[in-house]
């Protein structure tokens, strides 16, 4: 598998997973009749985190097929990546100690992840290493709307038992 298949693959599942959250929080909501800021939370985080994984999964190929140099686009775009995803872990954690993460298991190992990844994706672009942690880092993008994801779906379920 070429790169640019896997992008585009990682492309299509952030959209369907945007879509099934949408559709999943609108059944959470119209039987609870109200939205509570966890989960606009978490919305946003699935929102976030798909758009993102989808949008630096198709630009480079884009902005290559547009006429930009192909390693200027790859170390802006890492770059900016890296940097957006690095910011988004440490709002998250100063965030997290005024409103507790419903799954701390789950939110802490994620965030360390995420927070290493864009580390290494920084330094590999600026050192011009052969490594490539773009793959890596589309793959925890996705992760972590599957894990919200999935929080949301138990959540349903639990407010469903009789």
């Amino acid at each position: 598998m070429q790169l640019t298949d896997f992008q585009s693959i990682i492309a299509e599942l952030s959209m369907a997973l945007a879509g099934f959250s949408g559709l999943v929080m609108g059944i959470k909501v119209s039987r609870n009749n109200r939205w509570n800021a966890q989960d606009r939370l978490g919305l946003g985080l699935i929102l976030f985190t798909s758009a993102n994984a989808m949008f630096f999964a198709l630009a480079p190929e884009a902005l290559v097929a547009a006429g930009l140099d192909a390693g200027t686009t790859k170390f802006t775009l890492n770059l900016a990546l890296a940097a957006i995803i690095t910011a988004s872990c440490v709002l998250s954690a100063v965030s997290s100690v005024r409103s507790k993460p419903r799954y701390p298991w789950s939110f802490w190992p994620l965030w360390g992840t995420g927070f290493v990844l864009s580390v290494c994706l920084a330094w590999t672009t600026f050192t011009r290493s052969a490594a490539d942690f773009l793959p890596l880092v589309l793959i925890w993008l996705l992760i972590v709307a599957f894990a919200q994801f999935f929080t949301f779906l138990v959540l349903t379920w639990e407010h469903n038992r009789p």
